[in-house]
């Protein structure tokens, strides 16, 4: 009897760690942005990626960039408000532009992003810059 007290005690706590592991891996992904084909790749929980270019600034939380998306955009500060709520300031290549920006989780592969204070964003049409709109759907790809 004891043992299987012990055995199911130890699968309740293996369990319990896998779903904490689970829940912080949250805010660890790439989203893509399907009308510009920008991705933003994040590490909440740690400085662990590269930017493209940017190396001498050493690893970050993360950087947006590719596809129509005007320069590229590194994570200079996060915040988590909730689990599945964070805040983040993005700031250009030229350190010239900020923008904020509150993503949110729609589910499990649909996050939403909402650029605060003002559009600076911006996205190539031809050969015109037109800021991205205020509401953003990004779709996880890992």
């Amino acid at each position: 009897m004891k043992t299987r007290l012990l055995l199911l005690g130890a699968l309740l706590l293996a369990s319990a760690g896998v779903h904490a592991q689970e829940e912080k891996k949250t805010w660890k992904c790439t989203l893509l942005h399907a009308e510009t084909g920008a991705k933003l790749r994040l590490d909440l929980y740690e400085e662990s990626i590269e930017v493209p270019s940017m190396e001498m600034f050493g690893p970050m939380n993360g950087y947006m960039s590719g596809g129509k998306l005007y320069g590229l955009w590194m994570t200079t500060k996060t915040e988590e408000l909730s689990p599945t709520t964070i805040r983040l300031r993005l700031s250009n290549d030229l350190g010239s532009e900020t923008q904020e920006c509150l993503l949110k989780v729609a589910n499990d592969s649909v996050v939403t992003m909402e650029l605060k204070g003002g559009t600076v964003m911006k996205r190539r049409d031809g050969n015109k810059l037109t800021k991205l709109p205020s509401q953003l759907t990004l779709k996880r790809i890992k």
